[in-house]
């Protein structure tokens, strides 16, 4: 089983938002690593300037995030996530409107 899909860890009420973003940072450094070849980032990774990564790349990362937690990103939305930070924030915020 790859990093990727070992994101279902839950916790306690109190650290939830914590862990939850934590769980999605690990899910997004896997993804990458699987997409491309990519190991050591941060949450200030810059997909561009920091890893090279080109058009195709980004495409494939945000395919990739798209199937791992089955949404759609529109098009609209994939122009502001430029860091890894970005990516983490948005899921964080799509996955909690999702459960309202």
């Amino acid at each position: 089983m790859n990093n990727a899909s070992e994101m279902s860890g839950r916790s306690g009420k109190g650290e939830r938002n914590k862990l939850s973003e934590r769980n999605l940072f690990n899910a997004i450094q896997a993804i990458l690593y699987d997409v491309a070849g990519v190991r050591n980032i941060t949450m200030d990774t810059d997909l561009v300037r920091d890893l090279s990564l080109n058009s195709f790349d980004v495409a494939s990362l945000l395919n990739a995030v798209e199937e791992h937690f089955g949404m759609e990103i529109p098009i609209r939305d994939v122009w502001s996530l430029n860091q890894v930070k970005d990516i983490v924030e948005y899921l964080s915020a799509r996955l909690k409107s999702a459960k309202s």
